[in-house]
């Protein structure tokens, strides 16, 4: 059995709602927006961006692993 450690994310919409994820921590960018979409039912056209303190949301480049 391994232990494969987790965290909890949270995954905010433009509509300010927001789904709360349990991802391992070498979790893709692919993977994260796959499971968000699942969750949210959205479809696949979807970006997972960075919200930083100064109001800035760049993209994540959907190869970056965590």
């Amino acid at each position: 059995m391994s232990s494969a450690v987790s965290a909890v994310v949270r995954i905010y919409c433009a509509d300010h709602t927001y789904v709360s994820l349990k991802v391992r921590m070498d979790a893709t960018v692919n993977k994260i927006i796959e499971l968000a979409s699942t969750k949210l039912n959205l479809g696949e056209d979807l970006v997972l961006c960075e919200v930083k303190s100064n109001g800035g949301t760049p993209r994540v480049p959907p190869k970056r692993d965590f």
